[in-house]
């Protein structure tokens, strides 16, 4: 962190620092930013003072010449940013921070002044001595949401304070390690902040405590489900365009679909499917990824915005991944976890049979878990893993109902590359799909797809994905083909079968992409923390775990459980 350490620290992030240390790390080291409705409206209310055609003009006003939007910076104190206003009256100079909350008062009917505030405008004015070379007396903070200003006096004590925090935001940005959440006492902090569903810190607390009680509850930082939906188009020669604040496919057959942007989270696209550029950019600014898959459902590529700038966190996944010990800690997490799903998922499929009875199947997987326990290499994990799953699918028929032999959705065993059954072709394009979603997943979160731990690292294979989502396979996929099969929502004229290989048509793959939707917004509680939401949610949620991890926010990362 050295060569980073030497660059001059922003006023806003020395602002965040004060705050809260641990905002400060997300935003100034891994550089990740977010927008809520507090931040948006502090946007808003600075845009005059950000105008670019403003910055660096004077303007006077009675006896006082205005200077709006004046860069600066410190060789002492190795800080800089953007004064929002600097005034200049018989022959004194004084900074202007305008802030976008109401000045509040205390019971005495005097100003409360935060010291993030305070000691913001007092290292502008450290600043403005610098380069002037005479003493700055006071400053005044402008508060939008009453229309006032507070003088605040430039002290000495106001000053130790803030070269004292400068000192101490060098530090942690030399140190690269993130600090704890807020004390609870100053958890009042965390609710309204941009970064709260990044820092996670009520789970953070729990996590790094190891107090797993299940019948605590604690506060949910990130919401239950996505609000908004995937767009799959698979008409081959269709063409999409972007018309106002809306998407507009039009098909072959000369059937045309509308649909709003403000509705779509990701673009699926399937073979021949033409979009526009502009159609395209406006994807990509408005952070939407576009994912091209072949017309049977082969993931080719995904065009998203630029990664996030967190290079920490990049660089200690790549640090922590080549170390052996590491990656079978985390593989042994990850298959335990799939396989207990794996179980749990056979167990409430035997109970709900005609005659539920003891399966071996169950005993089994029962002692793979024990098995994982000693197990010191990957290539033994591989082992118990590649057992238990034979096991698994040798049981999944089972749980279809009214199966004929040599029928439809007869279950003979996995098989793949290219699957030669129904069962088989629904099982490919599932893990398909969930391998995407955890690729969008981990490109959110900061980490790099393409470098796991168990998977191991191959040209062109998303191998993170391929990990992590090995915990929602028999939950999430498996479990939508039986619930197709089983409710008959799907049949023998919804697939294509040439020799020995078989995809789902036109029609098929529209089914199943619907049902598979509906199974990631089902909701689900969480194993430690007892709250509720989505399976699409949760894919985030382990992903940003297995981040906290890797940056040394976690002492261990855990895997996600059914109950």
């Amino acid at each position: 962190m050295d060569s980073f350490a030497s660059d001059p620290i922003p006023l806003s992030m020395l602002n965040a620092f004060i705050y809260c240390p641990r905002r400060f790390y997300f935003e100034h080291i891994e550089g990740v930013m977010e927008y809520n409705e507090f931040v948006e409206d502090g946007r808003s209310k600075h845009k005059r003072l950000d105008a670019p055609e403003l910055a660096g003009k004077q303007r006077k006003e009675r006896d006082t010449i205005h200077t709006r939007s004046v860069t600066i910076s410190s060789e002492e104190y190795s800080i800089t940013g953007r004064l929002d206003l600097l005034e200049e009256k018989n022959g004194d100079i004084y900074p202007v921070e305008y802030k976008r909350s109401k000045l509040k008062l205390n019971s005495d009917g005097e100003p409360i002044i935060w010291d993030n505030d305070a000691v913001q405008l007092c290292a502008q004015a450290l600043m403005l001595e610098e380069k002037y070379e005479k003493k700055i007396e006071c400053g005044y903070l402008y508060f939008y949401g009453s229309n006032q200003r507070v003088s605040i006096s430039i002290n000495r004590e106001l000053r130790g304070k803030t070269k004292e925090y400068i000192e101490q935001a060098k530090a942690l940005v030399m140190s690269g390690k993130i600090p704890p959440p807020l004390d609870p006492e100053l958890s009042n902090r965390c609710p309204p902040c941009s970064l709260v569903a990044i820092c996670q810190p009520e789970e953070i607390r729990v996590l790094q405590t190891g107090n797993y009680d299940e019948e605590k509850k604690i506060d949910r930082v990130i919401p239950q489900s996505y609000d908004s939906g995937i767009l799959y188009v698979q008409d081959q020669g269709a063409s999409i365009i972007k018309k106002g604040e809306y998407l507009e496919i039009f098909k072959k057959d000369g059937e045309k679909e509308r649909i709003p942007l403000q509705t779509v989270r990701e673009v699926v696209l399937f073979g021949n499917v033409n979009i526009t550029t502009q159609a395209q950019n406006t994807l990509i600014n408005m952070g939407i990824n576009l994912t091209f898959l072949s017309s049977h459902g082969k993931f080719q590529a995904v065009l998203m915005p630029a990664p996030q700038k967190n290079i920490t966190l990049r660089f200690q996944q790549f640090n922590y991944f080549q170390n052996p010990e590491i990656r079978l800690k985390l593989a042994k997490e990850v298959i335990n976890a799939k396989v207990q799903n794996s179980r749990t998922f056979l167990m409430r499929g035997f109970r709900s049979m005609p005659e539920p009875g003891e399966n071996l199947a169950v005993k089994v997987l029962a002692d793979a878990l024990k098995s994982l326990e000693d197990a010191g290499s990957l290539e033994t994990i591989l082992g118990i893993e590649g057992n238990a799953a034979r096991t698994y699918f040798s049981n999944y028929g089972i749980l279809f109902k009214n199966q004929v032999p040599g029928g439809e959705f007869h279950w003979n065993g996995r098989n793949r590359r290219p699957p030669r059954d129904p069962v088989n072709a629904m099982l490919s394009l599932g893990y398909t799909m969930l391998c995407r979603d955890f690729f969008s997943a981990l490109m959110t979160v900061g980490l790099d797809p393409y470098m796991g731990f168990y998977h191991g690292i191959k040209n062109g294979r998303p191998s993170l994905a391929l990990d992590l989502m090995e915990e929602f396979r028999s939950i999430v996929v498996d479990s939508v083909v039986l619930t197709m099969i089983n409710n008959r929502m799907i049949d023998i004229n919804d697939f294509i079968i040439w020799k020995d290989s078989c995809v789902l048509n036109s029609r098929g793959r529209k089914n199943f992409f619907s049902a598979y939707e509906n199974r990631k917004n089902t909701m689900i509680t969480h194993h430690i923390f007892g709250y509720q939401m989505s399976y699409s949610r949760m894919f985030e949620v382990q992903s940003r775990f297995l981040a906290a991890y890797l940056r040394g926010d976690l002492p261990e990362y855990k895997g996600f459980v059914v109950r």
